[in-house]
């Protein structure tokens, strides 16, 4: 790998150099999307013939795999459940069933024909979105989440380019809420199925919850891990 960085370093430096920032945005977010502000030029780096057999080999030896999705603008890291079992992080509890009920928005609206055509991007509001978590955490046995909470928890999922919870519209009291096609492949299609029981049985936010400290770097895709004994789909363009 060292050499086949070397050589897109022979041919073009500056190139290079671009490579090694965009690799390090990846790690960072673990996905990269076209559309957000300041990374369609870390995505376009990514996406170049050459540097793209270099992230693959490069994240195949640690055990992840770099995928690009073209027609919907977005690229990650894929962790290879087997190869790193017992050492991935978890997600936090609360932070899973906001991706959920994110996740299940997007289906949603996918299945009734209300995402844009060509990005696959689902447009709704913050309101819309606790509407739906409220029907499902009334299912438990504690109290849900408040609408600060789960604006935080969002705010957490906009880190790796899942969501885009944009500023309070005075007008309309409320906030625009969009839910990218990344988000498929944080959740995939088979724990939806079983978002209702997850839901109910751990949406609460217990005292043991609020006082725990959460880990920065978390990789998304573990709630899928934790949402099911089974293993999450490994096809992101799927569906």
């Amino acid at each position: 790998m060292l050499v086949e960085f070397l050589e897109i370093d022979d041919k073009n430096t500056q190139d290079a150099g671009a490579l090694q920032k965009a690799i390090t945005l990846l790690l960072r977010h673990q996905f990269i999307y076209a559309g957000e502000r300041g990374f369609a030029h870390p995505y376009e780096v990514l996406n170049r013939p050459i540097n793209r057999r270099f992230v693959q080999n490069l994240c195949s030896s640690l055990g992840y795999r770099f995928e690009i999705a073209e027609t919907e603008g977005w690229c990650g890291l894929m962790p290879d459940f087997e190869a790193l079992e017992g050492v991935l992080p978890k997600m936090p509890i609360r932070r899973s069933v906001v991706l959920l009920v994110c996740a299940h928005l997007w289906y949603e609206m996918f299945g009734d024909g209300n995402i844009d055509f060509d990005t696959h991007v689902a447009v709704t509001t913050f309101n819309e979105f606790e509407a739906l978590y409220q029907e499902i955490a009334a299912k438990g046995r504690a109290a849900a989440m408040t609408s600060s909470a789960l604006e935080n928890e969002l705010l957490a999922l906009e880190k790796y380019h899942l969501i885009k919870l944009y500023e309070f519209n005075e007008d309309e009291q409320d906030r625009e809420l969009e839910i990218r096609p990344i988000i498929k492949v944080a959740a995939g299609e088979a724990y939806l199925k079983k978002l209702e029981k997850f839901s109910a049985s751990c949406a609460a936010v217990t005292a043991s919850d609020q006082g725990q400290e959460e880990v920065a770097d978390q990789h998304i895709r573990n709630v899928a891990v934790e949402a099911s004994d089974s293993k999450p789909s490994q096809t992101p363009e799927g569906n």
